[in-house]
């Protein structure tokens, strides 16, 4: 934690977990079990941009050991979500933003020459392949959200555009709000339920919202 604390590229380091057995049994190899298999997950599942630059692959258990471990993560798997932690569900490319055809809507965000693209999934906020998000930041991009910038960058999900003062998204990259999102894009401080348009309407990501959720 002191290193996280230190770290400047990690000053987005905010929330921790704390991980228990309640008869304080687990062993420093039991630990690092737990630690290879949840990074595992992580990545497979794609659904955060995770910082380690070390992927452990620990495996020296005994057969019992690992069957004990095993359930244990799959406790993790239940708990960690329902603690605002979903890091192993797994991405689902959604369907091609036909919008009028399956009534899901799609949002547009243009800021400085980039120009998005997304759809709301139960996965998150959808940026959608093609959509595009400015190179040089402002002096708002949170630092937190120019991390992962950086992080889709370094992993291939951004990539440079024709346009030298633009990525373009290589896949579809979903996030855990619009503003995350919309920050991302524009490079910059972005408020994602103002900012995002209805393609069919011009309505606010915030108005749609809000008429979803009372019926309307």
């Amino acid at each position: 934690m002191r290193n996280h604390l230190r770290a400047e590229e990690k000053d987005f380091f905010e929330r921790l977990v704390i991980v228990v057995a309640k008869d304080d049994n687990l062993t420093k190899a039991h630990a690092r079990y737990l630690e290879s298999q949840l990074i595992r997950l992580t990545r497979e599942a794609g659904s955060v941009a995770l910082a380690n630059d070390k992927t452990p692959d620990f495996r020296l258990l005994p057969e019992a050991d690992k069957a004990d471990m095993e359930f244990f993560v799959g406790q993790l798997r239940l708990v960690l979500p329902v603690l605002g932690f979903d890091l192993f569900r797994r991405q689902v490319r959604p369907a091609e933003p036909a919008g009028a055809e399956d009534g899901e809507a799609v949002f547009l965000l243009s800021a400085a020459g980039a120009a998005a693209t997304a759809r709301e999934t139960d996965d998150g906020f959808v940026v959608l392949a093609g959509s595009t998000a400015r190179k040089a930041g402002t002096e708002t991009f949170p630092l937190g959200y120019r991390a992962l910038r950086d992080q889709f960058v370094q992993d291939g999900r951004l990539v440079d555009d024709v346009d030298a003062g633009m990525y373009s998204f290589a896949a579809d990259v979903t996030f855990g709000s619009p503003s995350a999102a919309a920050s991302v894009v524009a490079a910059r401080s972005a408020s994602g339920p103002r900012e995002w348009k209805v393609r069919a309407t011009g309505q606010s990501y915030r108005d749609w919202r809000a008429q979803k959720l009372g019926g309307g």
